[in-house]
Protein backbone atom coordinates (compact mmCIF):
# COMPACT_ATOMS: atom_id res chain seq x y z
CA UNK A 1 0.00 0.00 0.00
CA UNK A 2 1.60 3.37 -1.38
CA UNK A 3 0.37 6.56 0.14
CA UNK A 4 1.31 8.99 -2.36
CA UNK A 5 0.08 12.79 -1.65
CA UNK A 6 -2.62 14.67 -3.89
CA UNK A 7 -1.02 16.54 -7.11
CA UNK A 8 -1.26 19.70 -6.17
CA UNK A 9 -1.16 22.09 -9.29
CA UNK A 10 0.82 25.45 -9.58
CA UNK A 11 -1.82 28.86 -9.80
CA UNK A 12 0.03 30.15 -12.90
CA UNK A 13 1.81 33.33 -11.26
CA UNK A 14 1.14 35.49 -15.04
CA UNK A 15 -2.43 34.97 -14.13
CA UNK A 16 -2.18 36.59 -11.02
CA UNK A 17 0.06 39.27 -12.46
CA UNK A 18 -2.23 39.83 -15.45
CA UNK A 19 -5.48 40.39 -12.95
CA UNK A 20 -3.61 42.90 -10.66
CA UNK A 21 -1.78 44.76 -14.03
CA UNK A 22 -5.06 44.84 -15.48
CA UNK A 23 -6.61 47.28 -12.78
CA UNK A 24 -3.06 49.09 -12.68
CA UNK A 25 -1.79 48.97 -16.22
CA UNK A 26 -4.62 47.87 -17.91
CA UNK A 27 -3.16 47.11 -21.54
CA UNK A 28 -0.14 45.35 -19.97
CA UNK A 29 -2.74 43.26 -17.85
CA UNK A 30 -4.92 42.36 -21.23
CA UNK A 31 -1.45 41.06 -22.81
CA UNK A 32 -0.41 39.11 -19.83
CA UNK A 33 -4.02 37.59 -19.38
CA UNK A 34 -3.80 35.67 -22.93
CA UNK A 35 -0.08 34.37 -22.79
CA UNK A 36 -1.47 33.14 -19.07
CA UNK A 37 -4.30 31.88 -21.14
CA UNK A 38 -2.26 30.17 -23.42
CA UNK A 39 0.15 28.71 -20.77
CA UNK A 40 -2.80 27.62 -18.63
CA UNK A 41 -4.19 25.61 -21.79
CA UNK A 42 -0.92 24.54 -22.52
CA UNK A 43 0.30 22.56 -19.13
CA UNK A 44 -3.14 22.33 -17.45
CA UNK A 45 -2.19 24.82 -14.56
CA UNK A 46 -4.39 26.33 -12.55
CA UNK A 47 -5.32 30.15 -12.73
CA UNK A 48 -8.01 30.36 -15.66
CA UNK A 49 -10.16 32.32 -14.21
CA UNK A 50 -7.77 34.37 -13.12
CA UNK A 51 -6.60 34.93 -16.69
CA UNK A 52 -10.00 35.52 -17.78
CA UNK A 53 -10.82 38.00 -15.59
CA UNK A 54 -7.60 40.01 -16.40
CA UNK A 55 -8.68 39.89 -19.97
CA UNK A 56 -12.05 41.57 -18.99
CA UNK A 57 -11.32 43.72 -16.93
CA UNK A 58 -8.20 45.13 -19.48
CA UNK A 59 -10.77 45.37 -22.47
CA UNK A 60 -13.24 47.09 -19.79
CA UNK A 61 -10.28 49.73 -18.59
CA UNK A 62 -9.16 50.02 -22.65
CA UNK A 63 -13.03 50.69 -23.92
CA UNK A 64 -13.28 53.86 -20.71
CA UNK A 65 -9.82 55.05 -21.95
CA UNK A 66 -11.28 55.28 -25.31
CA UNK A 67 -14.58 56.48 -24.91
CA UNK A 68 -13.02 59.13 -22.62
CA UNK A 69 -10.40 59.97 -24.97
CA UNK A 70 -13.07 60.45 -28.11
CA UNK A 71 -14.83 62.40 -25.47
CA UNK A 72 -12.07 64.90 -24.59
CA UNK A 73 -11.32 65.05 -28.27
CA UNK A 74 -14.87 66.39 -29.55
CA UNK A 75 -14.95 68.60 -26.12
CA UNK A 76 -11.62 69.98 -27.67
CA UNK A 77 -13.05 70.45 -31.03
CA UNK A 78 -16.04 71.94 -30.28
CA UNK A 79 -14.61 74.18 -27.98
CA UNK A 80 -11.73 75.46 -30.83
CA UNK A 81 -14.82 75.60 -33.23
Amino acid sequence: MSTTPPAQYQTNGLAIAALVLAIIVPVVGLVLGYVARGQIQRDGSQGAGLAQAAIVIGWVFVAIWAVSFLLLMMTVVGASA
